[in-house]
């Protein structure tokens, strides 16, 4: 993910980390006074140094490193004459003393024309505190029931814009760069996007990256999108909402040109297939995703048994989907319960603190919004796996109005009261 002070036309920020060293595949600025980028990592590293290819042979760069706080903790020099060179080494202090998330490079000198850069490329190792995990869908195979075709700007190709792209690995949020998957069907029942894992997988989160737009309500598309799990293709049962195992919905708006992650149920067995569905209403239909990514628990986390948080919501309650209550006098033993039926007969759970009872739910397909009311004296719990390294919630990879990213804890989207874990 890259963030950007401004841009030229079509030439953004995430063009330094798209892996191609030559233009017209290169950021550029819009003006020429101090401009910067920054480039996200998304893990923590130990960086050694800091190389960037084709920049303008006029322009003076300065390059640092920040931590995930987005703290600066220093800074790396050049090893090259930065006048008259296209590429440029920096070499970074004492990197075992200073784990960053994030390089930022900035351009200072007025005179010498815009910031141009082609490709930052970052050498080093990851910071041993950090958890890094496997994407699960990277070059995987990808369907979607619908796809546009159109014109990729920067090598006039025409080409079909499907969901294999949301598997490219690369996160680039403008869809004219050609790797954004668009749908070509209008319609919310119908818009979904399906990739093969290879084999089952328990999944902890996804994370998806929305696209960029000037528009206020193409972001619209994929608010409250719906991931789920299944072990049957796309090709011979076509996903249907409500009839698949549920991931989780993300719940609202996803903010443009962002990565936002996701929690799954940790209460799921393992799945082949992740699907990625669009919600009811959501805006005027179409449904587009730039990068789709799964991760599973690490090894701590389920074994020898499922390190579970479970969370709970004050004063709601599900209704419906209950099918069994007995009494309990703390939330505890309406865990003990629920776990002991394992990954196929128990979701979730409501408890009463003044009634004193335990009420164990069913929905393996998910549930209606509808069914969660608000009811005094009870609370409504579930749960996900416990993270022993933290991830970041929202990335925001367009520079709007702030010149730093920012970052959302999820209790901002969820009501997340009290929580147990064990």
């Amino acid at each position: 993910m890259v963030l950007e002070s401004s841009s030229a036309r079509l030439f953004q920020g995430f063009l330094v980390v798209d892996g191609l060293l030559e233009f017209p595949f290169c950021y550029s600025s819009e003006v020429s006074d101090h401009q910067w980028i920054q480039v996200d990592l998304i893990w923590s590293y130990l960086v050694e140094s800091v190389e960037i290819y084709g920049k303008s042979s006029t322009n003076e760069l300065i390059v640092s490193l920040r931590d995930s706080t987005n703290r600066r903790t220093a800074p790396c020099k050049n090893l090259t004459s930065q006048l008259a060179n296209i590429n440029v080494t920096f070499q970074c202090s004492n990197p075992a003393e200073h784990a960053s998330r994030y390089i930022r490079v900035d351009h200072y000198s007025s005179p010498s024309g815009n910031m141009s850069i082609c490709e930052v490329v970052v050498r080093g190792q990851l910071d041993g505190s950090n958890n890094p995990r496997t994407n699960l869908l990277l070059k995987r195979p990808a369907l979607m029931n619908s796809s546009i075709n159109a014109t990729n700007v920067l090598t006039n190709k025409y080409m079909l814009f499907d969901a294999t792209l949301v598997v490219d690995g690369i996160r680039d949020v403008n869809i004219d760069h050609g790797h954004c998957a668009h749908s070509g069907e209008v319609g919310f029942a119908q818009n979904w996007m399906q990739v093969d894992m290879g084999r089952d997988y328990v999944v902890d989160y996804i994370a998806l990256v929305s696209r960029w737009t000037t528009s206020n309500n193409v972001p619209r598309r994929v608010s409250n999108f719906i991931i789920g799990l299944t072990s049957q293709i796309a090709t011979e049962v076509p996903p249907t909402r409500g009839e698949y195992p549920l991931c989780n919905r993300y719940p609202g708006a996803v903010p443009k040109a962002s990565r936002v992650t996701l929690q799954c149920s940790a209460n799921l067995p393992a799945y082949r297939y992740i699907i990625a569905h669009q919600a009811v209403g959501a805006y005027d239909g179409y449904f587009s995703v730039c990068e789709l990514e799964a991760y599973e628990p690490m090894p701590q986390m389920i074994n020898p048994h499922k390190q579970l948080k479970w969370n709970s919501e004050e004063n709601f309650q599900l209704r419906n989907y209950s099918f069994v209550e007995f009494p309990s006098g703390r939330p505890s033993f309406c865990i003990a319960r629920c776990m002991a039926l394992g990954d196929f007969e128990c979701d979730s759970f409501n408890f009463n603190d003044q009634l004193m009872i335990c009420q164990l739910n069913k929905h393996r397909n998910g549930f209606q919004n509808e069914s969660l009311i608000f009811s005094p004296d009870w609370s409504f719990w579930n749960a996900t796996y416990y993270n022993l390294g933290r991830y970041p919630v929202i990335t925001f990879c367009i520079q709007e109005s702030k010149p730093t990213s920012t970052e959302f804890d999820s209790s901002l989207h969820h009501t997340l009261e009290s929580s147990i874990t064990l």
